[in-house]
């Protein structure tokens, strides 16, 4: 028994306990404050537009460069993590915010808010972000699915607020105050940044790159993850649907206003988003899982689908304001899918190894689509004279990227050939609904040894840390258990009972 106990690897503090709960509750709670200030782009994209009177395509670029941002800045929030740590990437990016904000307060023009508001708030957004996700990877394991939705579902409820609560604010306090509104709301980063210490597995991530970086700044990226060929494809499907998710989140608002609404009810259609988005932010979480869960990737074409659909029909029933409403809603919903299944598709592709880069990857690709799509859709708006065509664009470029996503999973199914495929019927979550989406799914096979798993996750050659990681995260949970039980070292165990082998 003595032996045995010697062998046996600790616990990782901070994973699928105790304080890994605080943490979720401050990534809640700092996605409900970074989702604000990224959704009211689109109402405030009417007030520039009402205050400088400049055309539609320049002045959608101001609010285009912040919320593409908050995507292209990933390879910079993954340096950060990798050279420090989660909590002071989440710090810099909180300070940024209120020194972009604050410094907007004093602005009249147009030209110098996109340094103040588009690039200064925007890169503390980006890093904000990032570091939320990946803060999410390394505290859960077995239960990052719910976490992940939880979480995500932060930034829901902040596009739920973001629509009334900026327009209420630029009637009460003008463009301005606005600004310096959120510049005191952004100081709450602190706080939450102060929460996410460095749990376990960051602590042995972050050690075994420094054992393996030689020095030096390209050496605090992972660039290994380019071999990756499935990962590589979604990255390409991220930058096609978000020159599309970037194109709606600008110019909705600024849509109905043209069709006749008021700016207050085009606000409102941003809080019709966040309704169906924080339902199915939720849901999705809830549908993944090592067990039983939903493959992301079909998932993800799943959504991808609909929302192209959905887009392209939207100029046949979008003259009035009801149908508007439905539009927002159901594309909160699809969307809201997409964004919860960044990091589970990361962990699922690339592995907890490279969640860093695959995350910072991720968002890259969103942000370089971010930054494309308003412009182009304001370009169109000012040679036609209308929205149509920008809808068209939009759910063809869902689609696409829908294609991409089913391409990918010819390379995956080659890298893993030891995962087990279950018909997508026999999840015992969203069974019904998921009927929706055909096809397979996969995940690992419950039980599978150490190198089963290293070989799916496709790690890095300092894997041996990894196993450590493995076992000790599920180890912790049935700690009891092994006291009572005999192991016998020459038989393969499932993950949650693994023991350290002699080094």
């Amino acid at each position: 028994m003595a032996a045995m106990e010697k062998k046996m690897a600790p616990p990782l503090e901070g994973v699928d306990q105790g304080w890994a709960w605080v943490v979720l509750a401050a990534c809640f709670l700092s996605n409900i404050m970074n989702a604000y200030f990224t959704y009211a782009a689109g109402v405030l994209n009417v007030a520039l537009l009402t205050r400088f009177k400049e055309n539609v395509a320049f002045t959608a670029l101001v609010g285009s460069v912040f919320a593409s941002l908050l995507s292209l800045t990933g390879p910079i929030s993954s340096f950060l993590v990798n050279t420090t740590n989660c909590r002071i990437t989440h710090l810099i990016g909180s300070v940024l915010i209120f020194i972009g904000f604050s410094a907007s307060y004093f602005v009249n023009s147009l030209d110098v808010l996109l340094v103040t508001y588009g690039i200064c708030a925007g890169c503390g957004t980006g890093l904000v972000a990032a570091s939320i996700l990946i803060k999410l990877g390394y505290s859960f394991d077995r239960y990052q699915g719910i976490a992940v939705g939880v979480a995500v579902a932060g930034s829901g409820m902040g596009m739920f607020l973001s629509g009334p609560l900026t327009q209420f604010l630029l009637d009460t306090y003008g463009l301005n105050g606005a600004f310096l509104f959120l510049g005191g709301l952004s100081s709450q980063g602190f706080v939450f940044a102060m929460v996410m210490r460095p749990c376990g597995r960051e602590l042995l991530e972050k050690a075994k790159r420094k054992e393996a970086n030689t020095g030096g700044f390209f050496s605090s990226f992972d660039f290994s993850i380019i071999r990756n060929k499935t990962f590589m494809i979604v990255l390409f499907s991220n930058v096609l649907w978000n020159v599309s998710y970037a194109i709606l989140l600008i110019h909705l608002t600024n849509f109905a206003v043209t069709e006749g609404s008021t700016p207050a009810e085009g606000a409102w259609l941003i809080t019709m988003i966040g309704v169906g988005s924080i339902f199915n932010r939720i849901l999705t979480g809830l549908s993944l899982g090592k067990k039983n869960g939903l493959d992301p990737l079909l998932l993800q074409f799943g959504f991808l689908g609909l929302s192209g659909l959905i887009t392209i029909i939207f100029p046949l029933f979008s003259e009035t304001y009801k149908g508007q409403c439905v539009f927002a809603v159901i594309f909160g919903f699809y969307s809201g899918g997409m964004i919860t299944l960044i990091t589970p598709l990361v962990v699922h592709l690339a592995g907890v190894s490279q969640v860093a880069a695959g995350v910072g990857g991720m968002y890259l690709s969103s942000g370089i689509g971010g930054i494309l799509g308003p412009p182009l859709a304001g370009a169109i708006y000012d040679a036609w004279g209308t929205y149509e065509y920008t809808f068209y664009l939009s759910g063809a470029l869902f689609l696409v990227g829908a294609f991409f996503i089913l391409i990918s999973s010819i390379w995956r199914d080659e890298l893993e050939p030891e995962v087990e495929h279950l018909d997508i019927k026999e999840s015992n979550i969203l069974g019904g609904s998921a009927m929706f989406l055909t096809g397979s799914m996969s995940h690992l096979a419950e039980g599978s040894s150490p190198s089963s798993a290293r070989r799916a996750m496709k790690l890095s050659k300092h894997s041996l840390l990894i196993d450590d990681v493995l076992r000790a995260s599920h180890s912790s949970v049935h700690r009891s258990h092994l006291n009572k039980e005999e192991v016998d070292e020459g038989e393969h165990q499932p993950l949650n009972q693994l023991t350290v082998p002699d080094q």
